[in-house]
């Protein structure tokens, strides 16, 4: 018996950076702004925007180191909680597997946190 695969990614079109972070600016509430926004600053200020992309998904913001980006393959995915003012980071790296890392911050750790993710996975 032959085991056929029919997988297919996922694969989303990247907006540049600076689109994302006016998107963020002009559409979201202030709290929400001030947060995702300033993430989305620190990624183009650091030069990170170099070399990963993004797009947003509602509340979400999608980062890849690919272009396109593939759903759930080598991707955090990251939303920030107003009510409960923190960060949620989920990072897949393999489609069809469950999560390689799920993790919440407070608020003021969130970008720190986001720099020690970038440099564990080694992006």
């Amino acid at each position: 018996m032959t085991l056929i695969t029919t997988y297919r990614p996922l694969n989303c079109k990247v907006r540049p950076w600076l689109e994302i972070e006016d998107s963020y600016n002009r559409f979201y509430g202030e709290q929400y702004k001030s947060n995702m926004g300033e993430l989305v600053r620190h990624i183009i200020q650091s030069g990170l925007s170099n070399r990963l992309y993004g797009l947003t998904s509602m509340w979400k913001l999608i980062i890849g180191i690919y272009d396109p980006i593939e759903w759930h393959r080598e991707t955090l995915h990251v939303t920030y909680d107003i009510e409960k003012d923190n960060w949620h980071f989920v990072y897949y790296s393999i489609p069809f597997r469950e999560p390689g890392f799920v993790r919440t911050y407070p608020s003021e750790s969130g970008i720190m946190k986001f720099d020690q993710f970038i440099k564990m996975v080694r992006w």
